[in-house]
């Protein structure tokens, strides 16, 4: 059942750890007595052992893996995204998990340090096992990323801001980069004359 259907917890350590940690913390009810007599234990734990065993192996499901970066070493608490619902970080060895439904996800990883941001290329992968009868297995490599903006001056006869052939051309300049973006400044455009030399 769902419990917030019962009552609201506010500020609980449910929601802190899953939030700051990625723990998906659970709180089983199993009868109405708060604090049950010692000698009813036995009875509860012979009741709903086997549930909680289910519940132990549901976590070989969705997808794990490592992050490692360009030269083979782990990367602790980079960010692992999947697409849609939260992200996850890794742990000291590289480690990341996460429980996920039957589907297609595009997973990626980034992280940012001192010396700029590594990112890792988009994976799809594909969830095909229900939960507790299997999980898929994606590492991801991590490389630096460096970001540079860059001012193209060039001289053009005619009208330049719509001309998208034009910009085709100057990102051309930059065959061995991945240009995310190109913008002209109409701003800086200098109408000029067919016949001026100025």
């Amino acid at each position: 059942s769902n419990g917030a259907e019962w009552y609201v917890v506010d500020n609980g350590m449910q929601d802190f750890n899953y939030l700051f940690s990625s723990c998906l913390e659970l709180t089983v009810e199993l009868s109405c007595w708060k604090k049950p007599p010692p000698h009813l234990l036995n009875v509860e734990w012979e009741n709903n052992i086997d549930s909680l065993l289910v519940l132990l192996e549901s976590t070989n499901s969705g997808v794990r893996g490592l992050v490692r970066d360009q030269d083979g070493d782990p990367v602790y608490r980079a960010t692992v995204c999947f697409g849609m619902g939260k992200e996850v970080k890794t742990s000291k060895s590289g480690e990341f998990w996460k429980l996920l439904l039957p589907g297609e996800y595009n997973v990626f990883a980034f992280h940012e340090n001192k010396f700029g941001i590594l990112k890792s290329e988009m994976r799809t992968i594909t969830v095909q096992h229900s939960i507790g009868e299997g999980y898929v297995s994606r590492d991801l490599t991590m490389r630096i990323q460096a970001y540079q903006t860059f001012l193209v001056n060039t001289v053009k006869v005619g009208y330049i801001p719509d001309d998208t052939v034009f910009r085709d051309e100057v990102i051309k300049l930059f065959s061995d980069a991945t240009v995310f973006s190109a913008t002209v400044v109409e701003s800086e455009c200098k109408y000029v004359k067919e016949n001026s030399r100025h």
